[in-house]
C-alpha cells in the first residue's frame, strides 16, 4: 500500500501508530519543504487518505501514545529558528498539533535543515515513565552523543 505520494512531493521517512479507535496515522517527512505531513487509514492500512501538512517541519519521526491516548511526535526539528529535537502533541487523533517543547536544543550548533541530529525513540518503563533517546549535534570536534533522557507521563493515573 503507499501511504504518501505526489509528483511534486518527495516523501521519505515516517512512523505509524494504531490510535485507541484503531485508526492508524502515519507522520511524514517531505524533503522539499522540509515539512511533516500526515495521513491516516481507517481500514488496517489496506487504504490512506487526508494526506496534508501536520504543521511542523520535522525529520526522523518517532510516534508514542501517552496513557490518555495523547499522541506524542519526537523528531528532529527543521525549523532554522529552533536547533534540535523537538515534541509536538496532540490530544484529538492527529488532527492538529501543539508544540510541546524540545528534548535537546544547542543553539550554538550549526543547524543546517537535513543536518544530522535527531533519531529519536521512545519506550515505555511503566508506572508513567517513558526512556527517550536521541542524537546531539556533532561538536567542534565532528563527534556527536546518544542522550538518553527520562520522561514522565503526566496524563498516566
Amino acid at each position: 500500500m503507499i501511504i504518501a505520494a505526489d509528483p511534486a512531493r518527495n516523501f521519505a521517512d515516517t512512523d505509524l501508530i494504531r490510535t485507541d479507535g484503531d485508526r492508524f496515522i502515519a507522520v511524514i517527512r517531505e524533503m522539499v519543504e522540509k515539512e511533516g505531513w500526515i495521513a491516516f487509514s481507517d481500514d488496517e492500512a489496506r487504504t490512506w487518505h487526508g494526506l496534508r501538512k501536520v504543521g511542523f517541519r520535522a525529520a526522523n519521526i518517532k510516534l508514542f501514545k501517552l496513557a490518555d491516548g495523547t499522541l506524542l511526535c519526537a523528531y528532529r526539528d527543521e525549523d532554522p529558528a529552533r536547533h534540535g529535537v523537538s515534541v509536538s502533541t496532540s490530544r484529538d487523533g492527529g488532527r492538529t498539533w501543539q508544540l510541546g517543547g524540545q528534548l535537546y536544543s544547542d543553539a550554538t550548533a550549526r543547524h543546517i535543515p537535513g543536518g544530522l541530529c535527531g533519531y529519536p525513540d521512545m519506550v515505555s518503563l511503566g508506572n508513567g515513565e517513558i526512556a527517550a533517546v536521541l542524537h546531539t549535534y556533532a561538536g567542534p570536534d565532528g563527534r556527536a552523543d546518544l542522550q538518553f533522557v527520562r520522561l514522565r507521563d503526566r496524563t498516566a493515573g
